[in-house]
Parts: structure tokens; sequence; C-alpha cells
């Protein structure tokens, strides 16, 4: 009965050193950025109302394989709509930044 199950479990060894992860994984890398918007105020004082269209135009004029930048000025807020991002196109949002999109 002992040689049986030892056998089972040598026969079952190589299998299960074939199953190992051989794949190359790298860390992420921030894309380099094409452009950086800053969060802007309006005429009152209060976060600008509508920043759908430079969002939407800073990301249709970034090349594939960079990114937008979201960062703060004076405000701290991005109010947006709807945005479409590009194949290979990102957004990096700064630290303390905040895009509130509906």
């Amino acid at each position: 009965m002992k040689c049986q199950s030892l056998t089972l479990v040598a026969a079952c060894l190589p299998a299960f050193a074939a199953a190992q992860d051989a794949r190359h994984v790298t860390e992420p890398a921030v894309p380099a950025v094409c452009t950086t918007l800053k969060a802007m105020l309006d005429s009152s004082g209060a976060a600008n109302a509508d920043d759908t269209v430079r969002l939407q135009q800073a990301i249709d004029h970034c090349p594939a394989g960079q990114a937008v930048r979201l960062a703060s000025d004076n405000a701290h807020a991005f109010l947006s709509g709807p945005l479409v991002l590009r194949a290979g196109v990102g957004m990096v949002i700064d630290p303390g930044v905040v895009l509130y999109a509906s």
C-alpha cells in the first residue's frame, strides 16, 4: 500500500514542476505626459461649471502611449460629463485632485 502511494506522488511531481508560471511580469510605469490641465475657478470663485470640452480636447490631441495630467492650481476639482478615452491614451490625476464626472 505504501509503495503505491509513493509511486503516485513520484508520478505527480513532474506535473507540479511544469505548472509553474514562467511569464516575465514588470511593474506598470506612468506614461509620459502630453499636456497638463489645471483645475480652474470661475469668476465667482467656485469650481469651473463644466470642464468636459477642455478635457475631451486634451484627450483627443494626446498621442497614444501618453497621458493627460490633471493638476491643481487654486482649485482642486474638475467637473465633467462623459469622456471618451482613445486607445493608448491615459489620464494621470495628481494627489489631492478630484475628477467629478457624470
